[in-house]
């Protein structure tokens, strides 16, 4: 009687051996699977910061290549145009805001004489990049303001005088474009940034080498193949 109690108990514990080498196996698999499901979202993670990135950097050059687009029309140059008064303002810029008078595209193929800004404003908490279309003459049209960008980190501009080689942060000479602009912009979106760094050059013009004067034209929309004869 002794030795078959024996037996059962020796069989007894063959089994609950059984079941723990078990148990450890489901653990095992369970901790790879974890470990490839990790794997796996991480991966997919990454990918999707990858694909953010160049979104966010697909922007950043869009819009840096629609400044330049406004300032070079389709002459490589802003339009120089002054009025009776020789009171508008042509050009002038700051380290964060430019401002100047071009022919800038106002339907799918007509060109309208506005003058250009493009400033950081606060919008809601958030900086943003704006874009002002104002009309040449204040006594014709209407103001046109658009946020070109709602995640702007930062954006610089900088000058180059004729004969010059130090950049300067602004300009304000009242009968000269620069010879040159470039500007940098950042924008960020989610701790995730892109930028974009321009240069042009500008012809070497004096705005007392002035355009016929438009306010006698009778005309808001003007092509550079067409001015008041």
């Amino acid at each position: 009687m002794e030795r078959q109690t024996g037996q059962l108990a020796s069989d007894g514990d063959r089994d609950a051996g059984f079941s723990l080498i078990e148990v450890l196996i489901a653990l095992v698999l369970i901790a790879m699977m974890t470990s490839i499901l990790t794997s796996a979202i991480g991966q997919l993670r990454k990918i999707g910061e990858v694909n953010q990135k160049l979104v966010l950097q697909q922007e950043a050059d869009t819009l840096a290549d629609q400044i330049v687009f406004d300032l070079q029309t389709p002459f490589r140059r802003p339009l120089l145009v002054a009025t009776s008064a020789g009171k508008q303002v042509v050009f002038r810029g700051s380290g964060d805001a430019i401002e100047f008078v071009a022919a800038v595209r106002t339907g799918f193929k007509s060109l309208g004489v506005r003058q250009v800004r493009y400033d950081i404003i606060d919008n809601g908490g958030r900086l943003s990049l704006r874009r002002r279309l104002m009309p040449y003459r204040p006594v014709v049209g209407s103001e046109a303001s658009d946020v070109v960008s709602t995640h702007i980190d930062m954006i610089q501009f900088q000058y180059l005088g004729d004969k010059e080689t130090v950049w300067r942060t602004n300009w304000d000479a009242a009968n000269q474009l620069p010879a040159g602009l470039r500007f940098s912009l950042i924008l960020e979106e989610e701790k995730i940034k892109a930028a974009a760094t321009r240069q042009i050059w500008l012809p070497h013009v004096s705005l007392s080498m002035i355009l016929p004067d438009l306010d006698h034209c009778g005309l808001q929309t003007v092509f550079y193949s067409s001015y008041c004869q």
